[in-house]
């Protein structure tokens, strides 16, 4: 079940994702607690999309996702749901695909601060291991 409602996002942080200026779109899209305090709402970002599902991992769809900004940002709110799941997006009922926001962050805080600072490593780093 899904209800549709206002957008969840205020209106510059919708225009923020639109043009690539969010500061922080893991905070916006995928996954994320509803703001109203009952249960998630799903967020995506899919400019050349006409229409947006949200598949399980059965492949059966769950919900379809509503246009709430015109530059292709899509969400529904999922009242029954509590926890975070694992989800595919068919784009026009035809394409399916994973959502990168669906899964955790992988620069956090202290790697971004390093990074802006200058002192990051970035790349691999060497193991030195002694068979002895």
């Amino acid at each position: 079940m899904t209800t549709t409602a206002a957008p969840t996002l205020e209106p510059a942080e919708m225009d923020a994702i639109a043009i690539g200026r969010h500061a922080d779109p893991f905070a916006a899209l995928g996954l994320h607690p509803d703001p109203t305090g009952k249960g998630l709402v799903l967020r995506a970002f899919l400019p050349r999309a006409g229409s947006v599902e949200v598949l399980g991992t059965n492949g059966r769809k769950i919900v379809e996702l509503t246009r709430v900004h015109d530059a292709g940002l899509f969400e529904a709110r999922l009242p029954r749901r509590k926890n975070r799941f694992a989800y595919r997006l068919r784009i026009d009922a035809a394409e399916i695909i994973d959502d990168a926001y669906r899964f955790p962050r992988q620069v956090y805080d202290d790697d971004a601060y390093l990074f802006n600072e200058g002192t990051y490593e970035l790349g691999a780093k060497v193991i030195h291991c002694s068979s002895s």
